[in-house]
């Protein structure tokens, strides 16, 4: 392989790698909205149900 071609397949490879991160990335967002808004239901119904 010559330099340029080499550079090129490093370059490939690693916006690849980039993207994959990226969807990992906005999969853990997505999980940390839910855990979020299940963290409020809770605390709501534990209010709730203390002043029961």
């Amino acid at each position: 392989m010559d330099m340029n071609t080499t550079i090129v397949a490093a370059i490939e490879k690693q916006s690849a790698v980039a993207s994959e991160v990226n969807r990992h990335v906005v999969s853990i967002r997505d999980i940390t909205e839910v855990t979020s808004e299940s963290a409020s239901q809770n605390s709501a119904m534990s209010e709730e149900l203390s002043r029961q």
